[in-house]
């Protein structure tokens, strides 16, 4: 079994991961209810799937049962109020959001769940991007960038913040 999870995988499945999804993936399974043993995992990738849950606390200390200690959580997530707009979406998400989790004592034992490796707006709205991207490709090229999620981000601040991105560490206790 790989030691790296990619939950919420939906249909962007990633090789030498687990794809774990509500709807299916290699395994289906709701991620407030992970079918794994403690510490299974060194690796978990979360890409647009914490705004869908509605226990966001519980699927966070879920995360943190089932990683090793010194396991990476990778999360990306919308960035901001306007995501409430999907009726999908539960949770928004800002730049402190995530502070509840690597610096509240709310963390089992009373330490925090995660320390903070990692939090910056991964992509910003662009007005017809989709023009950039089709008539100015080697614009396009020069302002995004291609990561670990298969897609092209824009680097540049060009309008709102669209996503945020923050990597975790469970802590080597």
């Amino acid at each position: 079994m790989t030691s790296r999870l990619n939950l919420g995988s939906g249909e962007h499945r990633f090789p030498e991961f687990l794809n774990v999804d509500i709807h299916g993936g290699d395994l289906r399974a709701a991620a407030e209810r992970l079918p794994f043993k403690e510490g299974s995992f060194e690796f978990v990738h979360a890409s647009h799937v914490l705004e869908h849950v509605v226990d966001l606390d519980r699927v966070m200390r879920e995360i943190h049962r089932i990683l090793s200690p010194g396991g990476i959580l990778q999360a990306r997530v919308p960035y901001g109020l306007r995501s409430l707009y999907v009726p999908f979406h539960l949770h928004a998400f800002n730049l402190r959001t995530f502070d509840y989790f690597t610096q509240q004592p709310s963390g089992l034992q009373g330490g925090a769940l995660f320390n903070l490796l990692e939090k910056r707006i991964s992509d910003w709205w662009l007005p017809y991007r989709w023009h950039l991207e089709r008539y100015f490709p080697r614009l396009f090229r020069y302002v995004s960038a291609s990561e670990d999620d298969g897609k092209r981000h824009l680097l540049v601040p060009t309008g709102i913040r669209q996503e945020l991105f923050v990597r975790l560490e469970k802590p080597k206790r």
